[in-house]
């Protein structure tokens, strides 16, 4: 099939969901102009069309497979029929750029989608709690995920080297972000995160080189943990939020143009290497907002560089 065709149909195949959908809030919010990234996602992952039951094995309503067909498809949309999915049925697909659930209500595996490297989007079911663990490691053409606003947990390595990822959109009800739930996540510039976070894992965004600012507004935190933030090359802004008590073993090293840091008055613990080789706290101008006479007005300076300028908050 030539370019020009295959353009064509996908361009159809868009119009007519357009027409059959124009009711729903998604379409409405595209034709609007309004380009929200579920919307769009929604748009080009059509959910209506006849699920193809073919591409797939089956052991009742469980997919333990792909058939030839399944595995030449670029397009690909799980049938209603499937309540849930074996682990590894599309480990190390490289031939398909989409998929959607028509069940929203499906169970996921760890790892489903791990070494995907032609997906670029995926429209998770809207029902899911929680990302599984690597669900999309090493997919380096993934651009942009919505999270379902129910999801409260991104396991660990879930983006694991996703590093096409640009904009990660969710809800406000995550509580976990996993250990390097999106280490290597090259493209990512920014990341909300919700005031309902209590747990950040060990080396969640190291190797963000992109990463600009790590705004955190979570009462529930205590800990941010070993290498949360290291070798975030562009990181200029922190803003560690009240209740966090404990910055763990190189949370922000290796972060070199991190000029702008604000610590809570909960802190009690700054380990001696939280802020290794960020030199550019010792450039001027900076902005190092403390409480004062707390523990982070008071010991800061012998642990991350000789400051002498502070902003009391």
């Amino acid at each position: 099939m030539s370019k020009h065709l295959i353009r064509l149909v996908a361009g159809l195949g868009l119009l007519t969901l357009l027409v059959c959908c124009a009711g729903c809030d998604a379409i409405n919010n595209l034709l609007a102009g309004n380009k929200e990234p579920e919307a769009i996602i929604q748009a080009e992952i059509n959910l209506e069309a006849a699920s193809d039951e073919d591409s797939f094995l089956w052991n009742g309503a469980k997919i333990t497979g792909l058939t030839d067909k399944g595995k030449a498809l670029v397009n690909v949309v799980v049938p209603q029929k499937a309540t849930s999915i074996e682990a590894g049925v599309f480990t190390g697909n490289t031939t398909m750029k989409s998929v959607g659930f028509q069940n929203q209500n499906i169970g996921l595996p760890e790892g489903l989608f791990v070494e995907c490297s032609s997906l670029e989007m995926a429209l998770l079911p809207a029902n899911l709690k929680v990302v599984p663990d690597s669900l999309f490691k090493g997919c380096r053409d993934l651009k942009e995920i919505v999270i379902p606003n129910q999801v409260t947990e991104i396991g660990k390595m879930a983006f694991f080297q996703c590093i096409s990822l640009e904009k990660v959109t969710h809800g406000d009800k995550i509580e976990v972000i996993g250990r390097q739930a999106f280490h290597t996540c090259d493209q990512l510039k920014e990341f909300v995160f919700s005031p309902s976070i209590k747990v950040i894992g060990e080396g969640a965004f190291s190797w963000c080189y992109n990463l600009e600012s790590v705004i955190l507004t979570s009462s529930e935190l205590e800990v941010l943990e070993v290498r949360t933030f290291s070798n975030c090359s562009k990181l200029a802004k922190v803003v560690v939020s009240e209740g966090v008590k404990k910055l763990d073993v190189g949370v922000f090293t290796q972060c070199p143009k991190l000029v702008e840091v604000s610590l809570p008055e909960s802190l009690v613990e700054i380990d001696s290497g939280a802020f290794k080789n960020t030199a550019a706290l010792n450039a001027e101008p900076k902005a190092f907002k403390v409480v004062e006479e707390s523990f982070a007005d008071l010991n800061f300076g012998g642990y991350a560089t000789n400051v002498d300028t502070k902003t009391y908050q």
